[in-house]
């Protein structure tokens, strides 16, 4: 009897093991697609708004977002070749704008969140980003 109950108790810690595993693994997975394919997501959470702009695109760039606020922008393109975003932050004094980073993305394979953070003091040394 205690032979069977071990075998028994062993195939159950097993199979508690395994549904673990995939809990976790789908966690995983469900974590790392917080923004759509094709979508980036800007927020401006320092003390100046914030915008985007891709020369794969011919110079576009995206809409200006506020501070405290986030916007989805539509980046849908036909393959998925890299683009490097220049992202910019508009001080919070005048409309003259400063270099805060660049982020390759692939817009075709996934999505990108970007939050722009800090300050605009000294001369916008204070401002950061953040990617998601």
């Amino acid at each position: 009897m205690g032979k069977r109950f071990m075998r028994f108790a062993g195939a159950g810690v097993a199979t508690a093991g395994i549904a673990v595993a995939m809990i976790l693994g789908t966690a995983g997975s469900a974590a790392a697609s917080i923004v759509p394919v094709n979508h980036v997501e800007l927020c401006a959470e320092g003390n100046y708004s914030v915008y985007f702009g891709s020369s794969a695109r011919g110079g576009w760039t995206s809409r200006e977002v506020q501070p405290g606020q986030c916007s989805f922008i539509d980046m849908y393109y036909a393959g998925s070749s890299l683009e490097v975003l220049n992202v910019r932050g508009v001080y919070n004094t005048s409309e003259n704008t400063f270099q805060i980073a660049t982020v390759s993305y692939f817009p075709g394979v996934s999505g990108l969140g970007i939050e722009a953070d800090g300050t605009t003091a000294n001369s916008g040394a204070g401002a950061y980003i953040q990617t998601f």
